[in-house]
């Protein structure tokens, strides 16, 4: 960001004019430091929001307070029929309590005061971890929800439901979204879903060697691309799947999924199917939350299929070790895997 200020002197004996206010970077200037999708949406806010903008105050203002002046901020635009602005999502919120108009007037001042001036607490993703050996049900303000498995996070920005329905996953998560002509998106591992209101399940972790996504769609239709490359996704439909990984640019032709196996987890179940034995043994890290120490560098490459209706760890070590001519024995925090 340029914060450099161009001074000027004169030599002229004309009356001097008085200092003029400092202000802190232009409006402008704050929008060029952020990334288009975020960039764009702000862009389209304070275009709409009039000269409110010289209604600041200096009153702490709590973030419930910034939420309903969020909203009120979304009104004033919905209001603004000569120059409406497109793909602002209409939400339902809780019944808001009614203030007084001074109070409405700040609550507003404040929030564009935040898009003034702190674009970046309003951009800023905010992430959310589930606990090894647990899952978690999150219920999103635009009506979706979305169930993470064991270990991954989803982070989304307090713009999410407002300006957008973007959200971005580290691991696998179960997505049922809201049917809405905002597209919800998800990025993950520099891939992108977009869908308008269908189910699907997705796992892409950081993790990953080839840094795979995989994509199984259960209802609707979903579209999946490279970042950058919109122009060359693909739609995959209910009952298929599709995957993209560092070595592709192109996701690959949608497949008929194999019954059940996608979502096993949300059963509580284990399936693979012809996985490295890697991100087997990291899955089953997290889903029992041990530590699992592979000291056999040979078993690299080596790809397995597993399913488990009522998984048990040491029973799956045992099958695995068996199969792959590998042994594992127990440490103080878990299992080491060797030859």
């Amino acid at each position: 960001m340029n914060n450099t200020l161009k001074n000027s002197s004169s030599t002229s004996m004309a009356k001097s004019k008085p200092n003029k206010k400092k202000h802190g970077p232009s409006v402008s200037q704050h929008l060029s430091g952020l990334d288009g999708e975020t960039r764009s949406e702000m862009q389209a806010i304070w275009n709409q929001a009039g000269d409110a903008h010289r209604k600041l105050t200096e009153d702490e203002v709590s973030d419930a307070d910034m939420e309903l002046a969020l909203y009120n901020v979304r009104k004033r635009i919905e209001a603004q029929d000569d120059h409406p602005v497109k793909d602002i999502p209409v939400i339902q919120l809780p019944q808001q309590p009614r203030s007084k108009g001074p109070l409405i007037s700040v609550l507003l001042a404040a929030a564009l005061a935040l898009f003034a001036l702190g674009f970046g607490w309003m951009s800023h993703v905010n992430w959310q971890q589930v606990p090894a050996g647990e899952t978690l049900e999150l219920s999103l303000r635009d009506g979706s929800t979305v169930t993470l498995n064991s270990g991954s996070e989803i982070g989304f920005n307090r713009l999410f439901g407002y300006t957008n329905r973007s959200v971005r996953l580290n691991g696998e998560a179960y997505f049922q979204v809201q049917a809405d002509e905002t597209p919800f998106l998800v990025r993950a591992n520099d891939n992108v879903v977009q869908v308008l209101g269908t189910s699907f399940n997705l796992r892409s972790w950081h993790t990953d060697p080839d840094r795979l996504t995989t994509l199984s769609v259960t209802s609707g239709q979903v579209e999946f691309f490279r970042t950058g490359f919109a122009d060359q996704s693909v739609v995959v439909d209910s009952g298929k799947s599709s995957s993209l990984s560092d070595r592709q640019l192109i996701p690959t032709e949608p497949v008929h999924s194999q019954a059940a196996q996608p979502q096993a987890w949300l059963s509580n179940q284990i399936a693979f199917s012809m996985q490295p034995l890697s991100v087997i043994f990291d899955e089953l890290a997290r889903k029992f939350d041990v530590a699992i120490e592979v000291n056999a560098a040979d078993i690299e490459g080596a790809s397995l299929s597993i399913f488990y209706t009522e998984p048990q760890l040491e029973t799956i070590l045992a099958e695995i070790c068996t199969v792959k001519n590998l042994e594992f024995s127990q440490t103080a925090n878990g299992f080491r895997i060797h030859r």
